[in-house]
């Protein structure tokens, strides 16, 4: 079958599409009409012997009926509300005027979907929207009118679907594949034209998408995939995504949805014999709510499954990132700090000091001939050598304390809590260390490496003024243990 942009132009042709009866257009007023009264309706409503017979029918089902027996049409009327009968009998209507049809679909399984859909809405709004539970249940009970007005205009369209008319995905696949839209869109037009209100017009047109963000458009998309499942071959392939519907945008726990699948089971008898609809091959409610458990026992496991694996992803990131960060504090060679991490934490240990009185310490190292070592023995070997007296230094200091490679030869460590006397204590024991663990190399034997020391402690000198000077003290004092030999420590004093 060729695509049929056109469809729009053909309805609006036909002039056979479902439409209400007389007493149902009466009905559509009185429900846009704010003011109307229970006399209105009343009147209205009894001059349909047919709908009021239904109607009768309703309250005294167990559906619906309480301690007293209706009867007379008033006290059904009393018994729905105005909204809930205006609803009901419109829904009797349509379903009259609109049973039978000249084309492929399956009039007695589309009412039932129907009516299954329309309760579910029923009660999944007495549920969320309670003030809206009859507004649900026309708009759940209407969602699919557009099948009967394609029909109308292409009778053979749904031939394909003669033999799985319970597979919805299926017709309206179909519709896609011809038309330039499906059922819903037609639908929606077509209740738009019966002048019915704007949120259940709209409710139509997203019953095929659950993502909308109306709530009420939500509820009966949801109530759509509930419905699929009572007459359904397989009702486990439809099963999953209502339980999943109802649990991811409706929020509704395993035993809410339990309930609604008990509570429809058991009133859609009810409903189908006040609508005529023949309910032939129901599912009973006890296999649907045993299916049901499973499945939320098996999304449980699934989303904790999904949670863990998403909690180790986060914590994998989480440590790779933080794995980056540290790589970009530390110098490629040596694995001590860098040059730029350490200007940070200079600043940040020297504010720390001067806010509490607390004491710190600069050292500043240098290895002593270290350019003798490069000419002599090529550079690879200056790269361990580098290497080998980072780990003295670093083995020698506190894991509190802040060890960096600030350029060459040259290194720094911040000590912070140490004063004078105790960063020399620790400057001395590095010095020995290095004296005492020589290089050992492969092709040039071993060598011993010494290096030179400046300290500036913030306690220990008045005119200090900010980080940086504190560490340009530090270099002074360095160049005099330099100046005097090598191989010692100097501390600065002013």
């Amino acid at each position: 079958m060729a695509h049929s942009p056109d469809i729009w132009r053909q309805l609006k042709l036909c002039t056979e599409l479902p439409s209400p009866a007389g007493i149902a257009l009466r009905i559509i007023e009185l429900c846009q009409d704010p003011e109307a009264t229970l006399n209105e309706v009343a009147g209205v409503v009894g001059r349909d012997p047919a709908i009021s017979a239904k109607l009768m029918r309703m309250a005294n089902s167990p559906l619906y009926a309480r301690r007293r027996k209706s009867e007379n049409i008033r006290q059904a009327i009393a018994l729905f509300g105005l909204n809930g009968t205006l609803v009901l009998a419109l829904g009797f209507s349509v379903v009259d005027t609109s049973r039978t049809g000249s084309g492929c679909i399956d009039h007695n399984h589309f009412w039932r979907r129907a009516l299954a859909c329309a309760i579910c809405a029923q009660m999944l709004g007495s549920r969320i929207e309670p003030a809206l539970k009859e507004e649900l249940f026309l708009a759940a009970l209407l969602q699919d009118i557009g099948m009967l007005a394609i029909e109308k205009v292409q009778p053979a369209l749904y031939q394909p679907c003669q033999a799985s008319p319970c597979q919805h995905e299926q017709i309206i696949a179909v519709e896609r594949s011809h038309l330039d839209c499906d059922h819903a869109a037609v639908g929606a037009w077509l209740l738009k034209n019966w002048n019915l209100p704007a949120h259940i017009v709209k409710a139509v047109a997203c019953s095929h998408d659950a993502q909308h963000d109306d709530r009420f458009a939500q509820i009966v998309a949801t109530a759509g995939a509930l419905g699929d499942i009572w007459w359904h071959d397989d009702p486990g392939t439809h099963f999953r995504r209502a339980m999943e519907l109802c649990k991811l945008r409706l929020n509704l726990n395993e035993d809410t949805v339990a309930d609604i699948i008990e509570a429809t089971g058991q009133q859609l008898q009810e409903a189908a014999a006040a609508f005529e609809v023949d309910t032939t091959g129901q599912i009973p409610e006890e296999l649907l709510l045993e299916k049901a458990r499973e499945l939320f026992s098996l999304m449980a496991v699934n989303t904790l499954r999904e949670t863990t694996a998403l909690r180790e992803k986060t914590e994998a990131l989480t440590q790779h990132n933080q794995q980056l960060k540290e790589q970009s504090r530390r110098d490629n060679l040596t694995g001590l700090y860098n040059r730029a991490y350490l200007d940070q934490m200079l600043a940040a240990e020297f504010q720390l000091a001067k806010e509490n009185d607390f004491p710190l310490s600069v050292i500043f190292i240098d290895l002593d001939h270290f350019k003798q070592i490069n000419d002599r023995y090529g550079h690879d070997i200056g790269d361990r050598a580098l290497i080998h007296c980072a780990q003295i230094i670093q083995e020698h200091t506190r894991h509190s304390d802040i060890v960096a490679r600030y350029g060459g030869e040259e290194f720094v460590a911040i000590l912070p809590g140490t004063d004078a006397k105790g960063a020399a204590v620790v400057c001395n024991r590095m010095l020995e260390a290095l004296r005492q663990t020589p290089l050992n190399t492969d092709t040039h034997g071993a060598f011993t490496i010494t290096a030179s020391i400046g300290i500036a402690a913030l306690d220990d000198i008045e005119d200090v003024h900010g980080a940086y000077d504190l560490l340009r003290k530090a270099d002074r004092a360095l160049y005099s243990a330099k100046h005097n030999g090598r191989d010692q420590i100097r501390v600065y004093c002013a």
